[in-house]
């Protein structure tokens, strides 16, 4: 039992040495971090024409890790910038290409009133109709099943390489748009 307490002693400290845990640096990662996030750009929101950055440690969020160090988090990706009236008000003045990426028998059982139905298994497929109603500069709004379906950002990505600047995922997705009767 003694030489395995000894070893635990021994060995303990030289691994937190090793991995570099010790006391003194911590300060300095977190500035260190947080000089990495106020360096990083959120993008541009198109659809409104602002510039977000992150300018500075006082934009970026702070966040507790596990250890109780502080990190930084930057501020949520603009993607997802838009909510359920903008939806409403862009469908109401048409302002905006409303794509579905669930699948077709989802789309079936019900969608948002003009939504193009660009299924994310099949979204190559799609691709030659979608080119045919909208330009890569209009605004696009992509919905899936709900928070946690990810078809609207694998649409997202699959069509920033082809051009689409102005583009939004409505995270929350079908779960909240179902029970807004004015927009299926």
């Amino acid at each position: 039992m003694v030489p395995m307490v000894r070893r635990v002693f021994v060995v303990l400290p030289l691994g937190l040495l090793l991995a570099g845990c010790s006391g003194n640096n911590r300060a300095e990662s977190r500035l260190a971090s947080a000089d990495a996030v106020s360096a990083r750009t959120t993008g541009q929101d198109a659809a409104r024409g602002i510039d977000r950055r992150v300018s500075s440690r006082e934009d970026a969020r702070p966040v507790p890790r596990s250890d109780g160090v502080l990190g930084y988090v930057a501020p949520p990706d603009p993607r997802y910038n838009i909510t359920l009236d903008e939806i409403r008000e862009c469908v109401r003045n048409d302002e905006a290409v409303i794509i579905d990426a669930r699948g077709p028998a989802d789309f079936e059982r019900g969608h948002v009133r003009g939504a193009f139905n660009m299924p994310a298994g099949q979204k190559e497929a799609y691709m030659e109709q979608l080119n045919q109603i909208v330009t890569p500069d209009q605004l696009v709004i992509i919905y899936c099943n709900g928070p946690h379906c990810d078809s609207g950002d694998m649409v997202y990505e699959f069509l920033l390489p082809q051009g689409f600047t102005n583009m939004r995922v409505f995270k929350p997705g079908w779960e909240a748009i179902a029970s807004v009767s004015d927009l299926r």
